[in-house]
């Protein structure tokens, strides 16, 4: 059996681009070998240590978008803004605009409160898409212990309820649907 390894490697030292998650790292692998086990504990590992990569993947995605839009390096695409950049990017990335406007909306997020999110120990794994609602929630709620908190614990659905809702309450947790039928053996 030939073993399948997805290599990410980080070439220079850190910077204010780069995930908390990839510092002090230099090199992450990913082993797909886990695809050909019939054991359910190698593929539960395999599967986890695949997520982990997908949510690193999807930060250092958003990171690069505010890179190239912050340091102005959309010109040498000779593109005069970030919005021309994104119109060329699926024929140049093969990203959909609207999908890179996402990314860049979380990197900005994320560093913006880059800070805030490692006080309170940010989990990027099923959380990334919550930052593109962390700045309203701020607003709305102002109390960033019980944002932070939130971002961390509801679902996404509910946490985009909470920072919808400014009147300062939590959101509800999702209620489990409960079909109202009886089962009676035959």
């Amino acid at each position: 059996m030939e073993v399948i390894q997805n290599e990410m490697e980080l070439k220079k030292e850190s910077n204010k681009y780069t995930p908390d998650s990839l510092k002090g790292s230099t090199q992450q692998q990913f082993s797909l070998d886990f695809l050909y086990s019939n054991q359910l504990t190698e593929i539960e590992q395999g599967i986890i240590q695949t997520s982990s990569g997908i949510e690193t993947s999807m930060l250092a995605i958003a990171l690069a978008i505010v890179k190239i839009d912050r340091e102005a390096l959309y010109i040498q695409a000779d593109c005069k803004s970030t919005t021309e950049y994104f119109n060329q990017a699926e024929e140049r990335l093969h990203i959909p605009k609207q999908t890179l406007s996402t990314y860049k909306k979380i990197g900005n997020t994320y560093l913006k409160y880059k800070a805030d999110l490692q006080r309170f120990q940010f989990q990027e794994a099923g959380n990334l898409n919550k930052l593109r609602y962390l700045e309203e929630a701020v607003a709305n709620h102002g109390k960033k212990k019980e944002v932070f908190n939130n971002l961390n614990q509801l679902s996404f659905r509910d946490f985009l309820s909470y920072a919808k809702n400014n009147g300062g309450a939590a959101a509800p947790q999702s209620t489990i649907y409960e079909p109202d039928i009886e089962v009676t053996p035959t």
